[in-house]
């Protein structure tokens, strides 16, 4: 009987061999299994993050815009807020200007007073009253005074008071109306300096009440005021001191207008009294626009 044969070496160690293979095999398995499950975790945790981190880009990305809004409204203010200094500036160097404009008018506006005033108190020590009304400067001559009824040549009165009129009106004028060189001296000594403002015009007004005139010689109310005008203007300028006088624009400072019933006065008396009002002679003062007005602008 024969012995049973050995089992081969090369077998078994191929077995071996199978079995540290499969070994291995199933380590890998493993670390991939175990590096499944991680990814499917990490999977997992971005999929329930995602919209979070959307919402994260979205918002960045919205900062970022804002930040061009800031940065844009940034500029704005910067240039609106240097607009407003600049305003601010000019609105102040104009309101330091229409302050100095305002004190030179103010100023013109008290010569003005102060000429009619002199006027008036000179001519009452003359014993010729007269109005004055400062708002207008307008020296206002009754015609009581000056002219018969329905006449327009100066009665004897009349006469006597525009001599009285045109021998002020001589002493005062010369005084703050442009002066001849060669008289310069005698003026400044005379007015106790020369006025820095002067008159650019003196308008000899004729009125005539609203009631219907007319004669053979006088059409209406109008030609009446305006004759009337031209009366007293003649015999005011034949007075040398006065038919010399000129503005700083060289020209001839006494003017005539007549304006017939068109420039009534405001009166609340009877028609009688408002219609003695009305029939008048105005002297209106007109001033220059002073230099540092006329330069400035």
């Amino acid at each position: 009987m024969e012995a049973p044969k050995s089992q081969s070496p090369y077998f078994m160690s191929m077995a071996d061999l199978l079995v540290g293979v499969l070994f291995i095999f199933l380590i890998i398995m493993f670390y991939f299994a175990l590096n499944f499950a991680k990814f499917a975790e990490f999977a997992e945790f971005y999929k329930t993050n995602k919209n979070i981190v959307e919402t994260l880009k979205n918002k960045i990305e919205e900062n970022k815009e804002l930040n061009k809004e800031n940065n844009e409204l940034k500029s704005k203010v910067k240039s609106l807020t240097k607009q407003l200094g600049d305003a601010e500036k000019k609105a102040r160097y104009w309101k330091k200007e229409a302050t100095k404009i305002q004190n030179i008018i103010i100023s013109v506006n008290r010569t003005k007073i102060e000429i009619l005033k002199k006027i008036q108190t000179r001519l009452l020590k003359l014993d010729f009253r007269v109005e004055i009304d400062e708002k207008t400067g307008v020296i206002r001559l009754p015609q009581k005074e000056m002219f018969a009824t329905a006449e327009h040549d100066l009665s004897s009165d009349g006469k006597d008071n525009i001599n009285k009129l045109s021998k002020v009106l001589g002493e005062i004028l010369p005084c703050y109306s442009k002066v001849n060189p060669k008289q310069k001296t005698f003026y400044t000594l005379k007015c106790k300096g020369i006025s820095e403002y002067k008159i650019d015009a003196v308008f000899i007004e004729g009125h005539a009440d609203a009631r219907p005139f007319s004669s053979p010689y006088i059409k209406d109310n109008q030609e009446l005021s305006t004759k009337r005008a031209l009366s007293a203007y003649n015999a005011i300028t034949s007075n040398k001191n006065i038919n010399n006088l000129k503005n700083n624009n060289d020209e001839f400072l006494m003017s005539v207008s007549g304006y017939g019933d068109k420039r009534p006065l405001p009166c609340m008396d009877s028609k009688d009294v408002c219609y003695s009002k009305d029939r008048r002679i105005d002297l209106r003062f007109v001033m220059e626009i002073p230099n540092e007005i006329k330069n400035r602008y």
